[in-house]
């Protein structure tokens, strides 16, 4: 997970979660697998699997450092550099994708399923 610094948006238009997303895929590729992934105004949710060793540490870093610039924020956009939990066992697994799926609902920014702001990612 990514949360913005105090009071700022991650995401004010449309357009700014097309290109967040187009830049998981780029960022991520080779790095880490996508199996869901959830979008609010102020931070982001991904379950993520690692396709190389330091790949979500890597793939984190490059994607919070160059959205932040292409953004125009000096320094970085983020809090703290990410988050992240290791899944222990299925039970785990299917609660956290519960919750990233669920999680815009929850602060009401979106009609799940409709926008494209959280899904599954199938492969």
């Amino acid at each position: 997970m990514s949360v913005a610094k105090k009071g700022m948006r991650v995401f004010l238009t449309e357009n700014d979660y097309s290109r967040f997303m187009e830049m998981v895929g780029r960022y991520g590729a080779g790095k880490v697998r996508v199996a869901v992934f959830g979008l609010v105004g102020n931070h982001c949710h991904f379950l993520l699997r690692q396709a190389r060793d330091g790949g979500i540490e890597k793939f984190a870093s490059i994607l919070q450092r160059q959205y932040s610039r292409i953004k125009g924020f000096p320094g970085s956009l983020f809090r703290s550099p990410f988050w992240a939990e290791r899944i222990v066992d299925d039970d785990h697994y299917y609660r956290v994708l519960a919750y990233i799926l669920r999680n815009p609902g929850k602060h009401k920014m979106v009609n799940l399923g409709r926008d494209g702001r959280s899904g599954l990612v199938i492969e």
